[in-house]
C-alpha cells in the first residue's frame, strides 16, 4: 500500500511539473513583481492568492526550489497536507540533499499523526545529515509513545546537543524517569522543562511528584501554576482536584 501511495506522489509531482513548465514563460522582469504580490498576499493571509502568484515564478524557472517551498508553506497554512508535501517533494527533486524539505514532509506526517511515515521521512534526512533539535524531539516523541523508551533518551539528548534550551527534550527526558522510577532525576529535569518554557504540563507533574514527596505547599504552588496556564481544560481540572485535596491535608494537619 505504502509503495503504490509513493507511486502516486511521484506521477503526481511529475504532472505537476510538467503542467508549470508548459505554456507562456513570464517576462523576466514581471518576476520580482509576481514575488513582491505572492509575499503581500501571503502576509495578509491570502494564501491561495500569493500560490497563484508563485505558480507564475514557476513557470519562469520550474527548478526554483525557493518557491516550492513557498508554495508548500501555502498549502500547509491552507490545511492541504497532500498539496504541502508535494511540493516540498518538489524541492527535494531538484536538491536530493535538502535535509530540511525532509523535516518539513516528517513534520506534516507526524502532525497528521501518521508516525510510521513520519519516521520514515526523518530517516531519510538522518541518511543525509544531521536533522534539527526539533525533528529529534518528534522522533524521539515517536518512540516514546511506541514504548522504546532507550531509542527516545537517545533522541531526546541528541535534541539537547543542538539545543541546550529545548523544554520539550528536558521534559521527555523527565517522562522517562519517572517511569523508571527515578524521581530525584525526574524532578531535575522536568524543572529545567518548567524553568525553560513555562508548560503547564510540567508544573502539573511537578505538583504530582512533590505531592507524592508530602512537600504540599510546593506541590499546591505547582498546581496554581498548571492552572493558570492552561486555562479552562481537563487538566487544569485535575489540578485544582488536586490542589484542594492537599489543602485539606494541610488544614487537617494544622489542627
Amino acid at each position: 500500500m505504502k509503495k503504490c501511495l509513493m507511486i502516486n506522489g511521484i506521477l503526481t509531482l511529475v504532472i505537476v511539473i510538467l503542467s508549470i513548465s508548459c505554456g507562456v514563460k513570464p517576462d523576466a522582469n514581471g518576476l520580482d513583481q509576481y514575488r513582491r504580490k505572492a509575499g503581500e498576499y501571503y502576509a495578509r493571509g491570502e494564501y491561495d492568492k500569493a500560490v497563484a502568484e508563485y505558480y507564475k515564478l514557476l513557470k519562469a524557472d520550474e527548478k526554483d526550489t525557493r518557491t516550492y517551498w513557498q508554495i508548500a508553506d501555502c498549502f500547509e497554512k491552507l490545511g492541504e497536507a497532500d498539496s504541502a508535501i508535494t511540493y516540498y517533494e518538489g524541492a527535494i527533486v531538484y536538491n536530493a540533499r535538502d535535509i530540511a524539505a525532509y523535516e518539513r514532509i516528517a513534520d506534516v506526517y507526524y502532525q497528521l499523526g501518521d508516525n510510521h511515515e513520519s519516521m520514515a521521512w526523518y530517516d531519510r534526512a538522518l541518511q543525509i545529515g544531521y536533522i534539527s533539535s526539533d525533528s529529534y524531539v518528534r522522533l524521539a516523541n515517536i518512540h516514546q509513545g511506541w514504548g522504546e523508551n532507550a531509542y527516545a533518551e537517545k533522541y531526546y539528548k541528541l535534541a539537547l546537543a543542538g539545543d541546550s534550551l529545548s523544554a520539550e527534550a528536558y521534559y521527555g527526558l523527565g517522562a522517562i524517569d519517572l517511569m523508571l522510577g527515578d524521581t530525584l532525576l525526574a524532578t531535575v529535569n522536568i524543572q529545567k522543562a518548567f524553568d525553560i518554557g513555562q508548560s503547564s504540563v510540567a508544573a502539573f507533574w511537578l505538583g504530582r511528584i512533590a505531592a507524592n514527596s508530602s512537600d504540599y505547599n510546593k506541590a499546591i504552588k505547582m498546581f496554581d501554576k498548571c492552572i493558570e496556564l492552561e486555562g479552562k481544560t481537563k487538566l487544569a481540572e485535575q489540578a485544582y482536584q488536586l490542589k484542594m485535596q492537599l489543602a485539606a491535608k494541610l488544614k487537617m494537619n494544622e489542627k
